[in-house]
């Protein structure tokens, strides 16, 4: 019989590394340990014995990892009362621990004790880092009063696992043992360096709830046949707000008798979608090589609903043709602008435009980035609010055309410097490392010539030759940042660059993490970034599948200074559905329209399409 005392012992010193590990839920918990209540009180026996900035450490420790993770709060903080109920912590220079697990130290006077000074226990490691050791151990020890024991207990604790059982054990194994757990003392990484690993957030959130998304998906079946002729093993359609308010639809282009049509599902406050509407057009269907029309959803007149515009060639020249949305989720037949600029097709016949708001005027305009004599050179096409569009005008520049594999060139647009014009950034490299040229716009829809950002980061190609970043404001200035999404030791890592007013970018800041890199076929990372919390920062959320083809989403919560929060992952309801390039076939986007992205899932079911729509909480 082990005695129920439970301390933190404090190991040799590490050369601390991260490990790759399994995606399998771990956990070792004592289930009648369980609080039945999701807030917790919390409150110091001796809080005179402390400054509020070591209390701050332990309490910031336990909301960015316990709480960030799940549905438990612990609250209160201030100096215990007699008969107090709750944790009641004791600050004292002796080994920290909990004398119980869980619910069973609601009331305990000294029920857990941690150290602030370290003069008497391990002073040659912890007085040197204090708050680092401070803020581990309170990780540690919250597991515990949350009612998670010690992973080494666990009876399948492999050989490789020296130190010995230590403290109450668990009843209920939850998945197999984890040696990346932050209650596991043969972690190669002393309490995981602070750092839930995936399922230590995977345990807290089965037992307190938790997760970013319902677990459930809401469904809606249509009568509607989903489009298998499209090569990228995705439904023919998009989704776009096409009535403008502020719920993301879901629009299906298809052909019938060779013209073109639009089918709009409008989406419902509840996740659902009503069954589609169509539109027909005189329009001819004119699908690229993956059996897409070559069409894209754009706000051209500015009224904040989604117009459709097909970009073709008539004689060699390039055509835009825009099907304005209304606000019944119709269009209206397009209307066309003919230019006298060449039509200039990539390698899956479309042309090399893309659509920007470039003058800042609230209509989306369309930018061809093109070459003459290997220069890059910038022709856009400024919207008018009848949804035609004016001739071009060009912007020559010094800096060479880059063209990845499709032969596009290696840009993007996005409005570095926040003042609501979308600037050009070319990522490029010099030497192997990363290059950041940025184009900013100007309002006549011209661009000033390249301001240069040179990095240490390496370039990181996927196998369109293009580096693996995407564009997103994770601090929620109003300027896009550039986030490279990597894998270091087979964990994956997020290195931001902010935007700066000059069009430049800070060199990167780095979040580690020890959730494994999942990438698809062109070897980017299968995650994607939008708010999902309502904050105004864009978020990182990765969609991967577990072996039994389970859908996994595990989020990064945008935090301070461009870096993220621990993550939260869950396992789902619902199957991981691969495109062709093996990365699930969902969409990011704020289905309810409340300001957080919801996880949408069209697929098939018997030939008819499903939408199906994790609810962002």
């Amino acid at each position: 019989m082990r005695i129920l005392f439970i301390k933190l012992v404090m190991p040799v010193i590490f050369v601390y590394a991260f490990h790759a590990h399994a995606v399998d839920i771990q956990g070792n918990v004592l289930r009648n340990a369980v609080w039945s209540t999701l807030n917790i009180n919390v409150c110091w026996e001796n809080l005179e014995q402390s400054t509020p900035l070591q209390r701050m450490w332990v309490e910031n420790a336990v909301r960015r990892t316990w709480e960030n993770a799940s549905d438990v709060i612990f609250s209160g903080w201030g100096q215990c009362k007699s008969g107090e109920m709750g944790v009641r912590i004791q600050i004292a220079d002796v080994g920290p621990h909990v004398k119980r697990l869980g619910r069973f130290l609601d009331g305990m006077m000294n029920g857990m004790v941690l150290n602030f000074t370290y003069a008497n226990w391990s002073a040659a490691y912890c007085q040197s880092r204090v708050q680092y050791c401070t803020e581990v151990i309170a990780i540690h020890e919250f597991g515990h009063a949350l009612g998670f024991a010690h992973e080494q207990n666990r009876t399948d604790t492999p050989d490789t696992c020296m130190e010995d059982p230590q403290g109450t054990d668990g009843d209920v194994f939850v998945g197999a043992w984890d040696l990346n757990s932050v209650m596991n003392y043969c972690n190669p990484q002393w309490n995981g360096g602070g750092v839930l690993s995936a399922t230590d957030i995977q345990t807290v959130q089965q037992f307190y709830g938790g997760g970013i998304f319902e677990l459930n998906f809401v469904n809606t079946s249509s009568q509607g046949f989903f489009i298998t002729s499209d090569k990228t093993l995705l439904d023919s359609a998009s989704p776009a707000d096409v009535n403008g308010d502020g719920r993301t639809d879901y629009v299906v282009i298809w052909s019938s008798a060779g013209r073109r049509q639009l089918a709009t599902y409008l989406a419902n406050s509840d996740g659902s979608f009503s069954e589609y509407i169509n539109t027909s057009s005189i329009g001819y269907f004119i699908p690229d090589s993956q059996g897409r029309d070559k069409g894209s959803f754009a706000d051209v007149n500015g009224d904040g609903m989604m117009d459709y515009v097909v970009v073709w060639q008539s004689g060699g020249n390039r055509q835009l043709a825009t099907y304005i949305a209304k606000a019944n989720g119709t269009f209206s037949e397009y209307i066309s602008t003919a230019s006298t600029g060449h039509f200039i097709a990539d390698k899956v016949g479309r042309d090399i435009g893309q659509f920007a708001d470039v003058n800042g005027d609230g209509q989306t305009d369309y930018v061809v980035v093109w070459q003459s004599g290997s220069k890059r050179q910038l022709a856009v096409y400024l919207a008018n609010i009848d949804g035609t569009f004016n001739e071009y005008v060009n912007t020559a520049s010094k800096g060479y055309f880059i063209a990845d594999a499709i032969g596009r060139d290696t840009g993007y647009f996005a409005d570095v410097n926040g003042d609501g014009l979308d600037d050009y950034v070319v990522i490029w490299k010099s030497g192997g490392k990363r290059q950041l040229a940025t184009y900013v716009a100007n309002m006549d829809g011209t661009f000033n010539e390249y301001v240069n950002t040179a990095s240490i980061g390496y370039y990181i190609t996927d196998t369109l030759n293009r580096d693996t970043g995407n564009f997103a404001d994770v601090n929620g200035d109003g300027r896009m940042d550039y986030v490279v999404a990597w894998s270091s030791g087979g964990n994956l890592q997020l290195a931001t660059y902010r935007g700066n007013d000059d069009g430049l970018f800070s060199e990167y800041v780095n979040t580690a993490s020890l959730v494994p890199f999942s990438k698809d076929k062109r070897n980017n990372s299968t995650g994607l970034f939008g708010d999902v919390n309502g904050d105004g920062r864009d978020d990182y959320v990765l969609i991967t599948r577990e072996n039994n083809g389970s859908r996994r989403i595990t989020t990064f919560l945008s935090g301070q200074n461009a870096t993220f929060l621990s993550p939260t992952s869950q396992i789902v309801n619902g199957y991981y559905i691969s495109d062709y390039i093996a990365r699930d076939t969902g969409y990011l986007v704020d289905v309810t329209g409340d300001g957080r992205r919801d996880y949408m899932v069209p697929w098939n079911n018997a030939g008819k399409r499903q939408l199906s729509v994790y609810l962002s909480r």
